[in-house]
């Protein structure tokens, strides 16, 4: 029997058949083996729906881990990674490597965003950090890092990208932020950015490309801003 609603049947039918021509041996014996046999088939139930339980619980750990573990890595303004996923990128890539695959960074700051945030309110600023980020997010690839470095700073590693392409990228994001319609914020109000660019060559560790886009981009500041420059 497969469901308790058979065995019901069979009860039944032996207590019509008990009735009817009084009790009998063998219709004790097959009510009394119908009634294990809808324990058994009770017992079989509870013991899936644990399971099922004690997998759901799982399942729920699972998405809660998961979520912490996003959290600890996303910056909770712009949906960016933060710093610590930037360690966790330069840790794969690990120290010289002289083989390895081609990676550039791309350090960008906003350009007087101080002013912004003076003149506007900290509430438009944080709008202009996160259209920024979202206008990154339009010019990079799915399996490219993106960060907010902190502040009005992000980073980009290139995976697979040689200079050329990451220049072409920056100034893409460059143009993107110049020319983006930031009056429908606040009127009177414009963003421009600042891109320093740096390809990993032998002998150079990924915190050295870091360093050298950094250094490329306080150059670009004091070139005049709303620049890209290459280390």
């Amino acid at each position: 029997y497969s469901h308790l609603w058979q065995v019901a049947i069979v009860l039944a039918a032996a207590e019509v058949e008990r009735i009817e021509y009084g009790d009998h041996p063998a219709i004790g014996h097959a009510m009394y083996a119908t009634a294990v046999l809808a324990t058994s088939i009770w017992e079989e139930r509870e013991r899936r729906l644990e399971a099922v339980m004690v997998r759901m619980e799982m399942l729920a750990l699972a998405q809660e881990n998961a979520r912490v573990g996003q959290a600890a890595t996303e910056d909770a303004l712009t949906r960016l990674g933060n710093r610590r996923r930037l360690d966790n990128a330069l840790a794969e890539f690990g120290g010289v490597d002289d083989e390895a695959a081609p990676v550039c960074v791309l350090f960008i700051d906003l350009d007087t965003f101080k002013r912004v945030n003076d003149a506007f309110s900290h509430a438009t600023g944080d709008q202009v950090l996160r259209t920024v980020a979202d206008l990154i997010r339009r010019e990079t690839r799915d399996d490219d890092v993106l960060v907010r470095y902190g502040g009005d700073e992000f980073v980009i590693m290139l995976r697979g990208a040689d200079l050329a392409t990451a220049v072409r990228v920056g100034e893409r994001i460059r143009v993107a932020v110049e020319t983006y319609p930031w009056r429908q914020l606040a009127r009177g109000l414009g963003a421009t950015i600042s891109v320093g660019v740096a390809e990993r060559r032998p002998g150079m560790t990924y915190l050295n490309v870091l360093s050298a886009a950094d250094t490329a981009l306080r150059a670009a500041k004091e070139l005049g801003r709303d620049r890209l420059t290459v280390a």
